[in-house]
């Protein structure tokens, strides 16, 4: 059950999430002819700035949805009703907390954003995204008990569905009125739809008690216990990930950024589908956790890693070598970034997509507050290392001290707290997998840049076909040179062969 509730949430989170982004990159196309470069800078600069007051979270929602699978899995409608109460009462808190920090911050967004001259009120669209952030944390609690029922598809279909539709109403509210204004609010409107839309379906769907009683002492105690480590992860989570866009904002400007932007629309299309695979095992992981335990689920693991190493590589290698054309072909030479910034941004890439599978893990095993003061180490790391390139090296310098900063959690927090603390594993089996699964990435995506280096062509679309193949293929090639006798690789063969079979007879 647990399989095939995982290989559902996968395949409709894959079909949609590729459509998904068709549609943004068209949209952004029509964005930068209709509003220019420099707008593209403030929207991802604004953007990450309510990334950043999304910290006031502070992870409630993990660490309600681990809370929500046993007495889910148990049936326990009272302690599924108490939660989701709890959670609540929680969100509209945040949504205060947030709206109060927004305000505060208002002051600085000229700063922040360069003093940029630029034919919009900065003031009222930073309001713009504040508010559809607020009506986001009022309105989606409900939605953590699809994720905790591994039930994730349902929300993917309507949050994908409701972004291609809004994209094109955006594209053409974008060529009819050229409105940041009007593109900002569409935005809110597909918030509030979207969040409707969910909120119905689990009314349907779950049988919730009205008048609940409150959570559990000791219950409510470990999820504040849990928050106490989350809160940490958040803050180190936005500071890795979300802080690039201000500092370049600030030290290279709203023109490099609205340029980086697009190399950062590529990179989260290739997370966003890592995201919806690894949000659709994570709920089975937790239900497998309380089955059998940590020890025992250790070949689970395995078998995921190996999936995840290689789509990993297969992505890294894809953007590294295929981004220029791609950017070439979609909006024009003069938006390509020079080769070091996309090498270091590739190599930030790969570290942040091959800690899906070791964070799923940590994540469904509640292992929160136990490395706390990780994240803030990794956050200063990150902030120094960022702030003395990007001065010394320019823009390649930025991600290079993202990716520096990432190793802290390859280098401590994976072997300590899931390797040996859930596993029961030695730090040397840790090392030489880590070791292993590098050495096999830079082989596999190095050998793809020099051979699709081999051949240049005239045509734009050519171009961009043959470096997708070749970053396909030689990866594959190589992975299955090194992988074709490992337990992993024969066991997704025979599913692979298994499911194949079953789709041939089914429409025989």
């Amino acid at each position: 059950m647990r399989t095939s509730n995982s290989i559902k949430n996968i395949i409709v989170s894959v079909i949609l999430g590729l459509v998904v982004i068709v549609a943004n990159f068209v949209m952004q196309r029509y964005f930068v002819q209709t509003l220019g470069v420099q707008l593209l800078g403030l929207n991802s600069l604004f953007t990450n700035i309510i990334s950043m007051l999304s910290v006031a979270e502070l992870g409630f929602g993990s660490a309600v949805i681990f809370h929500l699978y046993k007495p889910l899995h148990e049936n326990d409608i009272a302690s599924v009703s108490s939660l989701m109460r709890f959670y609540k009462l929680s969100y509209r808190s945040i949504a205060a907390i947030i709206a109060v920090a927004a305000i505060i911050l208002a002051p600085f967004i000229p700063g922040i954003a360069g003093n940029p001259s630029v034919s919009v009120n900065i003031y009222f669209i930073y309001g713009l995204f504040v508010i559809n952030c607020i009506l986001s944390y009022l309105m989606s609690y409900k939605r953590s008990l699809l994720y905790a029922d591994q039930k994730n598809y349902i929300i993917n279909i309507i949050h994908l569905s409701a972004i291609v539709i809004f994209n094109i109403v955006k594209v053409i509210a974008l060529i009819i009125t050229k409105s940041f204004y009007l593109f900002a609010t569409i935005s809110i409107v597909m918030t509030l739809a979207e969040n409707i839309l969910i909120n119905r379906i689990v009314n349907k769907k779950y049988t919730l008690k009205v008048s609940p009683k409150p959570i559990d002492k000791t219950i409510k105690k470990d999820i504040f216990k849990q928050i106490g480590g989350l809160f940490f992860h958040k803050i180190g989570a936005f500071v890795v990930m979300g802080t690039d866009n201000i500092i370049i904002s600030v030290a290279l400007g709203l023109q490099t950024l609205g340029l980086y932007s697009n190399y950062q629309l590529i990179q989260v299309a290739i997370q966003s589908l890592f995201s919806q695979i690894s949000n659709a095992v994570r709920a089975s992981i937790g239900n497998l956790l309380v089955d059998i335990g940590g020890k025992k689920s250790f070949t689970t693991f395995l078998r995921l890693q190996f999936a995840n190493q290689v789509l990993s590589i297969i992505s890294v290698s894809v953007f590294f070598v295929a981004s220029r054309s791609l950017v070439r072909m979609w909006l024009g030479e003069k938006f390509v970034l020079d080769a070091w910034a996309v090498m270091a941004l590739s190599l930030s890439l790969y570290i942040t997509l091959t800690r899906s599978v070791f964070g799923n893990f940590k994540e469904a095993a509640g292992i929160f507050y136990e490395d706390r003061l990780v994240p803030v180490v990794e956050s200063l790391v990150n902030i120094v290392a960022s702030l003395a390139l990007v001065y010394a090296i320019g823009l390649p310098g930025v991600f290079l001290g993202t990716a520096i900063s990432s190793m802290i959690l390859h280098c401590y927090s994976y072997p300590k707290f899931v390797f040996k603390g859930l596993f029961h594993k030695s730090y040397k089996e840790y090392a030489i997998h880590i070791l292993i699964n590098t050495a096999l990435a830079f082989c596999a995506i190095g050998s793809s840049f020099i051979i699709s280096r081999m051949i240049t062509m005239n045509n734009p679309l050519l171009q961009l076909i043959y470096d997708g193949v070749v970053a396909i293929i030689v990866p594959l090639f190589i992975i299955w040179l090194v992988y074709r006798k490992s337990d992993e690789y024969i066991y997704f063969k025979k599913l692979f062969t298994k499911t194949l079979r079953k789709l041939v007879k089914r429409h025989a």
